[in-house]
């Protein structure tokens, strides 16, 4: 998956890519995760960021509405929390809270 701030046209056209097929392509869906697929991404944490978010996996469920985005950004949130030290239990607090998933 890429994603890009120019269109995808413009994209193509800096890889010098023409294929006219490729230029119609306006939108993507990305569809909700399955749990699997939740548990990949969460399995991919440090340790104690992924023991606080497989403990709250039903607040994890919730409140990313099994969404990759905000799934992705509770990720991000909890890494650089535990790098910068917070407790077991800020990082379960973390899981519970909407604006970490933003």
């Amino acid at each position: 998956m890429v994603t890009a701030r120019d269109a995808f046209e413009a994209v193509l056209a800096s890889f010098q890519l023409n294929n006219p097929n490729l230029g119609e392509w306006h939108t993507v869906e990305i569809a909700p995760f399955r749990d699997p697929e939740l548990a990949t991404l969460l399995g991919l944490l440090p340790p104690r960021s992924r023991a606080a978010a497989m403990g709250q996996i039903e607040a994890v469920r919730r409140l990313s509405g099994m969404g990759p985005k905000p799934a992705q950004c509770l990720c991000f949130n909890l890494f650089k929390d535990e790098l910068s030290g917070r407790s077991d239990a800020e990082l379960a607090a973390r899981c519970g809270r909407k604006d970490s998933y933003r």
